[in-house]
């Protein structure tokens, strides 16, 4: 019996899916709760909640916002939002999906919580970032929340 993962990263769900069959998708293959990160604003967002209490399924909504551009966004992306997400992580059941966009916002999200978990040091968290090719080591401004959460 091979390792199953316990949390995993997902992109945006398909436009014409309905509430109900993600979350009816999401139950048949085993998974427990689901953390949307995506804004309310943003063109692809469903809420799950409602549908997912219905199934047994924990459904959180924790808004990381959709940054670009050449700023950092530290007010946006803020130490604050990072511990909360990496507590929300922490005390939900698994195995559980993390969803956003594109699967960047959610890699970092996940990296939070490991961070903690595995209290790893700031060398450990640049070799593994490094190592791992995690989406959001490729998007400076998600980079540079993992690095001031790190300090």
């Amino acid at each position: 019996h091979g390792h199953e993962p316990q949390t995993v990263l997902s992109g945006h769900v398909h436009a014409d899916a309905t509430a109900g069959e993600v979350v009816g998708y999401l139950r048949y293959h085993g998974y427990r709760a689901i953390v949307n990160i995506q804004e309310p604003s943003e063109e692809e967002y469903v809420d799950l909640a409602e549908e997912g209490a219905q199934h047994g399924i924990t459904c959180v909504n924790v808004a990381v916002p959709k940054v670009g551009g050449s700023s950092m966004h530290e007010d946006k992306l803020t130490l604050n939002l990072a511990q909360i997400l990496g507590l929300v992580l922490l005390g939900l059941p698994r195995p559980m999906v993390i969803m956003c966009r594109s699967a960047r916002r959610a890699s970092a999200v996940w990296f939070f919580a490991h961070a903690v978990k595995h209290d790893l040091t700031s060398a450990q968290v640049m070799m593994l970032i490094a190592q791992a090719g995690l989406p959001f080591a490729g998007d400076p401004p998600l980079l540079f929340w993992v690095a001031r959460f790190m300090m």
